[in-house]
């Protein structure tokens, strides 16, 4: 599953770089289409906030299903082909309706709620994969390669994709975005996957039952603080990143 040379396989850049490409399409021209079907404050926030807690739903299930089947490569392809498909009513909804349409709203916070889920059902099985294909002693530069690749063709793909909106309108972004996302799993499905592992080195406490919280807390302290800032941090930015599109608008 590895290079001869004992280096992650080329495949691994190349998902990242469609995947992120197909995903930052969408996650930066979704919220602006809701306001072409006059969509009003509340379902704007709606849509982020449902969108959020359904890729926090998404999380715990990932995981079970990877201890269930022991494919982490069968969850991450399946759950990548899942969360583009939902990005197909997208593709249609500028064709099928016009003005004012509160179903059509509806349609865009259901799929993005559902594409969420699948991206974050996704994760578990991603990290435990990446941390095999990736040796320990050049995960720094990998990552710094890898999202260096990530980041430039996800900047590219947001400028084409207003190109493409200007002359063809959101349909033709989306089906884009889409036609990335296929070739990004494609990608996965030519990884060999690593051997489970099936020992590991961490041995603190993790409970999260109610009474035990405060002894992880005190076991984990750099991870809890960590979390705790995640959570204000994360609460901060998405308490007004949903209406900065509307707000330009």
């Amino acid at each position: 599953y590895l290079s001869p040379d004992r280096s992650p396989p080329q495949a691994l850049i190349k998902e990242g770089a469609t995947s992120n490409a197909a995903s930052d399409i969408v996650s930066t021209y979704s919220t602006p289409l809701a306001p072409s079907f006059k969509a009003s404050h509340y379902e704007i926030g709606l849509l982020s906030s449902l969108s959020s807690f359904a890729g926090m739903l998404g999380l715990i299930p990932g995981a079970r299903m990877i201890e269930r089947i022991k494919s982490r490569k069968t969850v991450w392809l399946v759950s990548a082909f899942l969360y583009r498909i939902a990005w197909l009513p997208l593709i249609f909804l500028p064709f099928l309706f016009q003005g004012r349409s509160q179903l059509a709203v509806l349609v865009i916070i259901g799929s993005l709620a559902a594409s969420s889920f699948f991206v974050a059902f996704r994760y578990p099985a991603w990290t435990s994969i990446m941390a095999d294909f990736i040796p320990k002693n050049v995960r720094g530069k990998y990552f710094g390669k890898r999202n260096m690749v990530t980041g430039l063709a996800g900047l590219l793909s947001i400028l084409a994709a207003g190109q493409i909106l200007i002359i063809y309108g959101f349909g033709a972004i989306f089906l884009v975005a889409f036609a990335l996302g296929l070739l990004a799993t494609y990608f996965i499905s030519r990884l060999v996957e690593p051997p489970f592992a099936t020992s590991f080195s961490y041995k603190k406490n993790h409970s999260l039952r109610i009474k035990d919280l405060p002894r992880t807390a005190a076991v984990n302290r750099n991870f809890f603080v960590f979390t705790i800032f995640m959570v204000v941090f994360y609460f901060s930015a998405r308490f007004t990143s949903p209406f900065f599109f509307v707000y330009m608008l």
